[in-house]
């Protein structure tokens, strides 16, 4: 900018330029934020346990790797033990934190623009009044923003993952496309996607988690046979878990009605290992269809 003073430019030209070059880096890495996301997320990824092999394979000096090894034991385990994120995790981080990037590149590119037409006094008494007034007419964004970093920090989804989410008074479920600060995308069952603010989830359920699966079968049968229809199915249940390696446990026949009339209306909970049921309940049905005739035992629909 000295240049252009030499030439006698207008000083409110040379602000004005100023501006421009700043809002203009503010963009270069609003341009640039996915690939510094990623950058970052490298040192994450950095295993503490495996730097000494790691060091050792690029310099070829044991006696250093052995030494660094020796310092690492000193470190907590928590931090040792530290699990590397997987593709799903690294893409959802990277997207938040791209959009993190962003957002600071041209909150700071403003209070420097401001900088260059005012004191320093005057910028922060002026970014204070912002904020106040950002806080009270922007509570919902910034709300939006909050959970974002909730989303972000406590691991509540990844995008791949199939969830379903109350957002105001709908109930929406489908697989998340897209993370950012501020809002998800999510793919419906029927293809449309809905942009939902991060804000109004009151609550989320995540079906892409968790140690089993449910894979109830309802049986229907005649009263008179409820009594050596129970044993069997419980004897059933025993060995089932033994033919079929999807199952988590003996399933339990409970009845969820409790009413007992001419026929009656028997559940068998089964679990099944998690993302399995889809694959066990057809083979259940017809290992039960196959055995309760053996037995006699007639199904009514």
């Amino acid at each position: 900018m000295d240049f252009l003073e030499s030439l006698n430019v207008h000083p409110l030209l040379i602000q004005l330029i100023t501006v421009l070059f700043i809002f203009l880096i503010a963009a270069i890495i609003h341009r640039l934020a996915w690939h510094i996301a990623g950058l970052i997320l490298r040192f994450y990824e950095f295993s503490p346990t495996n730097l000494p092999a790691h060091l050792q394979h690029h310099t070829g000096q044991e006696g250093s790797s052995k030494l660094i090894g020796r310092l690492l034991e000193w470190l907590p385990g928590e931090l040792k033990a530290m699990p590397l994120p997987d593709e799903q995790r690294r893409q959802t981080l990277q997207e938040i934190l791209s959009s993190a990037i962003s957002v600071i590149a041209f909150v700071l590119a403003a209070l420097a623009s401001l900088g260059q037409f005012a004191t320093a006094t005057t910028v922060v008494t002026v970014t204070g009044l912002l904020i106040s007034a950002l806080a009270f007419a922007g509570r919902t964004v910034i709300a939006d923003y909050l959970a974002g970093f909730g989303i972000l920090f406590q691991d509540q989804f990844y995008v791949g993952e199939k969830i379903k989410v109350k957002a105001q008074t709908d109930v929406i479920e489908g697989t998340v496309e897209q993370v950012s600060l501020n809002a998800t995308w999510l793919r419906a069952l029927t293809g449309e996607v809905y942009v939902i603010a991060n804000g109004e989830m009151r609550w989320i359920c995540n079906y892409s988690r968790g140690i089993y699966s449910s894979a109830n079968i309802t049986l229907k049968i005649m009263a008179t046979d409820l009594s050596r229809t129970v044993p069997l199915l419980e004897k059933l249940g025993q060995e089932a878990e033994t033919l079929f390696e999807e199952m988590h446990g003996p399933w339990q026949v409970i009845s969820e009605t409790g009413v007992i009339a001419e026929q009656v209306e028997l559940t068998l909970a089964v679990r099944a290992h998690f993302g399995q049921a889809v694959h066990l309940r057809p083979k259940l049905l017809s290992f039960l269809q196959e055995r309760l005739t053996l037995a006699e035992i007639e199904l009514v629909s």
